[in-house]
């Protein structure tokens, strides 16, 4: 095995942080990380070279060793052919705080699950991300952000995004940003002879900062970060007010009111959970109920509107990664049904739920959100003419019954018996008013790959209005109340903004005309009288590109009462509500729709 002296390595430099929890030294840690890699990539000792160790001044010390490593080349398939790379890990120790260098790449990540874990580097644990955070993030430095959505997969919103800039920070929205989370930043570094930049990622404990031409600048480098955390102890939680930050402290969390899985159609197809989350949102409902125990989630779980069990789950945090434990209680007749159910809880990530405190677990990990108190104001109110608010639509052994809608009591059958564009036009105190017959073209457009669950289009005063409805029933409760709810209307508000891009006539046109042999089974009005569905797709198709053409989004859930909503003051629940309501209408406006949702008088 050859080996080299520290002249000749000049790395990209990118280390993994860690500070001691318990008394060690570096030959010690050393041991135990060519452990890891001996047992991650199956290197025998006599592949590594002999460790060698030098004093850094009065300040620390370094330790450094190659090895190699047989690969098989990535365009063979015959495994007994082997490429041979070379490597090196660098340890520096500077206090209490330790930094990591391996050239082979990924191998920071196999690392650091084994701090405070396991019997190797068990003596040390990450350098904590608020500590971080104090050392490196200065809001008024940031050069780059790089940003991870947390409000749950949304096909209206980057999954993640890149900005960039003098200073980035002064170019997030208040609003708009506030469900995105920081997952790693470039910021500017003053020392002592110059102005630097740096690259943080602060959930891997790591820190980059580029190639260096020589070893004596790749020490210099590394003991000036270490050196700055340990001189250094403060802590910061929050170094950019808008985005949101996730917490490890969850023995506060308490008095949860809203708990839903996300729309298993954000889901790949491909994707194992996405056939069990159609079914339990077909089949199933979840009521949260009370709990006295602080960071405990309590719920009834009901199968075909009966119940079939109860849950308590524990939140657990490690690493920012939530886990549930899980204590269950069966109705024994439909236990089969319960532990089908029980299945999400392995999957955090399938999970939204909201706290009185101000907390929420989004995305497999726990925020606490700051309320923004903004207001939101295009809510509707409708009386439903005695139709069943709870029932989105009618069904016959579970699917939509086309012919009865109409004839029924649904939600489905109040769109088609009512709906009129002009009752948002003319609607009084916030009211709408249905006294006129429905007119214009009515397109039921529910199903796989649907745009909305109706389609209207309408002309009035040679100003055509096209608008997408979207339903979602009201939630059913045991006591029958029903209070101001996030969940309710977050899978529905998901689902309208999904399809935005066909608030464009010619997207929705194409999309509509792919679908010409769907379309002659769907149900279709014009003036409240049946007709071919393919008129109404000629109509769209045919209507003039100069021709005024007006576009809305309503969301219809009759969950929200309007004395209570309007009653509500001071309400985490509303103010979070609220903030969704707001970000989506952002979203619509900037597709060039109005946006409107629609709740009940009473």
């Amino acid at each position: 095995m050859i080996s080299i002296e520290k002249d000749g390595i000049a790395p990209y430099l990118s280390v993994l942080l860690a500070k001691e929890s318990e008394k060690t030294t570096i030959e010690e840690i050393y041991i135990q990380a060519k452990s890891i890699l001996a047992a991650e990539y199956g290197i025998e000792e006599s592949n590594f070279s002999n460790v060698k160790k030098e004093k850094i001044g009065d300040v620390g010390e370094v330790v450094f060793s190659v090895y190699e490593i047989k690969k098989p080349p990535s365009w063979s398939k015959i495994t007994e052919l082997k490429n041979t790379e070379n490597h090196v890990i660098v340890i520096f120790k500077v206090g209490e705080y330790y930094a990591f260098y391996f050239s082979e790449k990924g191998t920071k990540d196999r690392v650091r699950p084994y701090f405070s874990k396991g019997i190797q580097l068990r003596s040390l644990k990450p350098v904590s991300i608020s500590h971080l955070y104090y050392n490196f993030i200065n809001d008024d430095r940031v050069k780059m952000l790089w940003l991870s959505d947390i409000s749950g997969k949304s096909k209206y919103k980057a999954d993640s995004k890149v900005l960039s800039g003098d200073s980035v920070a002064d170019t997030l929205d208040p609003l708009l940003d506030q469900s995105y989370m920081m997952s790693a930043a470039r910021t500017s570094l003053s020392s002592a002879s110059q102005e630097t930049t740096i690259g943080v990622n602060p959930f891997k404990s790591s820190i980059w900062r580029g190639p260096c031409s020589t070893w004596q600048d790749f020490e210099n480098r590394v003991v000036e970060i270490l050196d700055k955390i340990n001189s250094n102890s403060g802590e910061k939680d929050r170094p950019i007010g808008i985005l949101a930050y996730p917490i490890l402290d969850v023995s506060n969390i308490e008095k949860p009111y809203d708990f839903v899985l996300i729309d298993h159609e954000l889901l790949p197809s491909d994707n194992r959970q996405r056939d069990l989350l159609s079914e339990i949102h077909e089949h199933y409902r979840i009521e949260t109920t009370d709990v006295f125990s602080k960071n405990v989630i309590s719920l009834d779980v009901y199968y075909e509107e009966k119940i079939c069990g109860s849950f308590q789950l524990k939140t657990l945090v490690d690493d920012y990664l939530v886990s549930f434990q899980v204590t269950p209680n069966y109705v024994q007749k439909l236990k089969s049904h319960a532990q089908k159910f029980e299945r999400v809880f392995r999957h955090p990530n399938l999970v939204k739920c909201w706290f009185e405190t101000g907390h929420a677990i989004v995305g497999g990990m726990v925020f606490k959100t700051e309320f923004r108190d903004v207001s939101f104001n295009k809510f509707l109110w409708a009386d439903f003419e005695n139709h069943d608010i709870y029932t989105e639509k009618p069904l016959n052994n579970g699917k939509l019954a086309l012919s009865d809608i109409g004839k029924k009591k649904s939600l489905f059958c109040w769109v088609k018996n009512f709906w009129n564009s002009v009752g948002i036009d003319n609607a009084v105190d916030q009211v709408l008013i249905n006294s006129v017959s429905p007119t214009g073209w009515l397109y039921c457009d529910d199903g796989a790959a649907e745009k909305a669950d109706f389609i209207h289009f309408f002309e009035l005063n040679d100003v055509k209005t096209l608008t997408f409805i979207h339903i979602k029933a009201a939630t059913r409760t045991q006591t029958g109340d029903r209070n101001i709810s996030v969940g309710a209307h977050d899978i529905v508000v998901n689902q309208a903004i999904k399809n935005l891009r066909y608030c464009d006539r010619k997207n929705l046109v194409n999309a509509l005309e792919t679908r010409v042999s769907a379309a002659k089974a769907k149900q279709c009005w014009r003036d409240d009288k049946p007709i071919d569905a393919l008129e109404f797709i000629n109509e769209i198709k045919n209507t003039p590109e100069n021709n005024k053409l007006r576009t809305r989004v309503v969301v219809i859930q009759p969950h929200t009462i309007r004395q209570k909503y309007e009653s509500s003051v001071d309400s985490n629940v509303k103010k979070q509500l609220n903030t969704i309501l707001v970000s989506a209408e952002s979203a619509i406006r900037s597709s060039g729709a109005d946006f409107y949702v629609i709740g009940t008088l009473t």
